[in-house]
């Protein structure tokens, strides 16, 4: 896992593109070295592979990315919830900010008050926010409905297991 800076010679009608430079433009500290950094890594890797596909260049998404992933690697602890606030606010700039009436769609009964808290999350704050396992990995699941109601084609993921199996332990 690596922020990369490339060169691509890009021709719009060819199948692959030829790359002419790449450099790593702000190398990890820990992110490759801690295991559910790693694991939520692949995860989000994955999430963004098939939320982003039909996304034009967009330089405040970019850096919502970049920033987001930074903070995680600077983290030391307490970023359990870090998927579900990166995700939450992702949403954000795909055009799709949930709101309580439209997260009822994907909501079992009794889960509505658990919508208010995590739109209130953020990097700097998500710790104080105090979710069972059980809950955390049911909100993982309604983010991820979520996103296959607004995004065309989004399947079920496979690293959403791996995520679960490492957030909960």
């Amino acid at each position: 896992v690596s922020l990369l800076e490339s060169d691509v010679d890009y021709q719009e009608t060819a199948r692959l593109q030829r790359m002419m430079d790449v450099r790593v433009d702000e190398p990890y500290a820990s992110l490759p070295y801690n295991p559910m950094k790693q694991t939520i890594a692949l995860f989000l890797s994955e999430f963004l592979y098939y939320s982003l596909r039909e996304e034009q260049a967009n330089p405040e998404l970019y850096g919502y990315l970049v920033n987001s992933l930074l903070w995680l690697d600077n983290q030391r602890d307490r970023f359990a919830n870090f998927p579900l606030t990166f995700l939450i606010h992702l949403s954000r700039f795909l055009g799709f900010w949930p709101d309580r009436e439209e997260a009822r769609k994907v909501l079992r009964q009794g889960e509505e008050a658990l919508v208010p808290l995590m739109l209130r999350m953020d990097f700097p704050t998500m710790h104080l926010f105090r979710f069972t396992r059980e809950q955390r990995q049911r909100l993982l699941q309604v983010l991820n409905d979520y996103y296959r109601l607004h995004v065309p084609h989004f399947p079920e993921l496979r690293s959403m297991a791996i995520l679960r199996e490492v957030l909960s332990s």
